[in-house]
């Protein structure tokens, strides 16, 4: 799908546009968010759902996480990894009151990845400098990008 396509056919709030990107003001069941979606030379490959989640415990950034993967789990079948914790740092691993802390610190990121044969779905949470940011990645398996002259 090109971009002129998606254009046509996006029924949310339109924000920006550059050269490799569109983005809209939508939600996710009761979140609003952010929806980006990323192009190579005019070609779809990436759309992110970046949700505007505020929470004054940390650790119910960790519930939303795993509510949602249940859902995907729900309509997209079993992930691939069995654990989905990421542990930059150990420093608060054996504390589980102090995982959304970790993950805001950048010391701990939740990912899975779901496979639908066409799209990859990979929920994340992860954070650094006392924030905490919840991305839902939809990532076509199939594209590779186009190098340029100078080899990028």
């Amino acid at each position: 799908m090109d971009k002129n396509k998606i254009k046509e056919v996006e029924t949310a709030e339109f924000v920006s546009e550059s050269d490799h990107s569109l983005q809209y003001n939508t939600e996710v069941g009761d979140w609003e968010a952010i929806l980006t979606y990323y192009f190579d030379n005019g070609t779809y490959y990436q759309a992110d759902y970046l949700l505007k989640i505020k929470h004054k415990n940390k650790n119910d950034y960790l519930e939303d996480y795993f509510n949602i993967k249940e859902i995907l789990s729900s309509t997209y079948g079993e992930p691939k990894l069995e654990n989905d914790y990421e542990w930059i740092d150990e420093k608060h691993k054996d504390n589980r009151f102090f995982y959304g802390h970790a993950v805001s610190l950048g010391h701990l990121k939740l990912s899975n990845t779901f496979d639908n044969r066409n799209m990859l779905v990979k929920p994340e949470l992860s954070g650094g400098d006392g924030n905490i940011r919840f991305r839902i990645s939809y990532v076509n398996p199939y594209f590779k990008k186009k190098k340029t002259k100078t080899g990028f």
